[in-house]
């Protein structure tokens, strides 16, 4: 293990397990790629619900309720990413 995450522990935001360094980077790279997926979704139905909302025959409701998912799961893992952050430095000498 690398000496910058040697002795650094954090708790995984989901199952609270203890985790150290490498494991602990994956999840946060994880998270983070989850964030990007929900915000590039939030544009891309945004658009389409606008688009489908003035296009006659056509509603944006199925756009709305998309997007209302993608926003819960950005803050789910805007929430993960914050509990990812916390650190607790263990003594290994």
């Amino acid at each position: 293990m690398c000496a910058a995450h040697r002795g650094v522990v954090a708790e995984h935001p989901r199952t609270g397990r203890q985790e150290e360094g490498q494991e602990r980077g994956s999840h946060v790279q994880k998270v983070l790629g989850e964030h990007q997926d929900s915000a590039v979704a939030l544009g891309t139905l945004r658009t389409l619900g606008a688009h489908a909302g003035n296009t006659d025959g056509e509603n944006g409701f199925t756009f709305g309720l998309l997007y209302g998912l993608e926003l819960q799961a950005a803050r789910r893992a805007r929430d993960d990413a914050a509990r990812l952050t916390t650190y607790t430095f263990e003594d290994r000498s």
